[in-house]
């Protein structure tokens, strides 16, 4: 019965999965086995999370984490589980050093236990690292991915994956390209809720990052026909927050063009979707653009309560003109490099080629030193710069 649950969950059968997940649970107490116990309650929370209901699935999650503790299953297969699956429902409600404790609590027992599961772990606590600003430490927990186990549920990105939202949120777009040409996806390619032996690559979420790929590049009309793609897709399955994502990503793809009335729609599509629960990292972890779009949205007076709160998560005071740039993180040492060529007066194409790297990548840097330090040029980057310290 745990590996029929098992194979709905990767299929996303919901219903299928609903009455037996509780039935599998229920016996796994009864007769005490640990996997069947526990598991039937994550599997069921995995299921709830992507279906908009964040504190339902924490809950369950939470019983599977008790039940383990006091049965003393917490070293078990089951035991592990559940509790990096706890922690990616924290990190979603921005509860960051809480999932970062559950996970290095868990990792420890699964390293020590040898269990699988501890890919998971990994890829969890890098965007646990991710969302704290931390790529150093990012870095170290899917370098430790790289080494273990393949082990993967459909709901957590591949390690590829996830690197690949590293090198964006470091500006280096080269190896972000590197990886969608490696992996074959194109923007017509067959949408899969999950990967398997046979298609290593392609998921929802593989695609889902690739989208991010385009729109980092500039490739906008690109984006918006995978994300309308995308759309669909979760909407078939009836995965509410994916479908929620692709609305937020078309929404900053149209913002990107400059149609910010259209942007504001489907920004408003977004947050009226109904939902349980806060589901916060889908907002921060699209960064300045998607504040910028909120700080839009609370000057139209659009889902104002809400969009409130965001901006108070992402560091802005509510209903007040802050700076955007109080949310952004410090400039990466890419970015730094960068700055200190342009101090330079050297060309795009020549400090392209002194890191090694693409003229758009560089062109790519510019923009986010340009944001981060709001200004509109190189001239006026340098000399603000200078002001603040930043060059060598």
């Amino acid at each position: 019965m745990l590996n029929l649950g098992v194979t709905y969950f990767v299929a996303d059968n919901y219903e299928g999965a609903k009455r037996l997940l509780k039935e599998v649970s229920y016996i796994g107490k009864v007769r005490g086995t640990a996997d069947p116990a526990i598991a039937g309650l994550y599997l069921q929370a995995q299921f709830l999370g992507l279906r908009g209901k964040v504190e339902e699935a924490t809950s369950l999650c939470q019983q599977g984490l008790e039940l383990a503790t006091e049965r003393r299953w917490l070293a078990t297969y089951a035991g592990v589980l559940v509790q990096v699956a706890l922690a990616d429902l924290l990190r979603e409600q921005n509860q960051l050093e809480a999932a970062a404790q559950h996970l290095t609590q868990s990792i420890d027992r699964a390293i020590q236990n040898q269990q699988p599961g501890l890919m998971m772990g990994y890829i969890t606590l890098a965007r646990v690292r991710l969302s704290q600003g931390d790529l150093r430490a990012a870095w170290a927990a899917i370098h430790g991915a790289e080494h273990c186990q393949p082990w993967l549920w459909p709901t957590i990105l591949t390690v590829e994956a996830c690197k690949v939202r590293l090198y964006l949120a470091e500006g280096n777009l080269d190896s972000a390209i590197a990886w969608v040409e490696k992996s074959n996806l194109s923007v017509e390619g067959e949408l899969r809720y999950s990967i398997t032996e046979q298609c290593p690559t392609g998921s929802e979420l593989d695609y889902l990052t690739y989208a991010r790929v385009l729109l980092a590049y500039g490739q906008l009309q690109d984006a918006l026909r995978l994300l309308t793609r995308l759309h669909e897709f979760a909407q078939t399955g009836g995965r509410t927050i994916r479908v929620m994502e692709t609305l937020l990503l078309q929404a900053l793809v149209l913002q990107a063009q400059g149609d910010r009335e259209e942007s504001l729609n489907y920004l408003n599509q977004a947050l009226n979707i109904s939902r349980q629960g806060n589901y916060i990292r889908l907002f921060l972890d699209e960064g300045k653009p998607m504040a910028e779009l909120l700080q839009h949205a609370l000057s139209n007076n659009v889902h104002s309560p809400e969009v409130n709160c965001l901006l108070a998560a992402f560091g802005l005071e509510q209903n007040k003109s802050v700076s955007v740039s109080a949310l952004i993180e410090p400039l990466t040492d890419r970015e730094l490099e960068v700055l200190d060529y342009l101090a330079t007066g050297m060309s795009n194409q020549a400090i392209a080629d002194q890191l090694f790297v693409s003229l758009a990548a560089v062109k790519w840097h510019a923009r986010n030193i340009y944001g981060k330090l709001e200004v509109n040029n190189r001239t006026q980057a340098v000399a603000k710069a200078r002001e603040l310290g930043l060059l060598s």
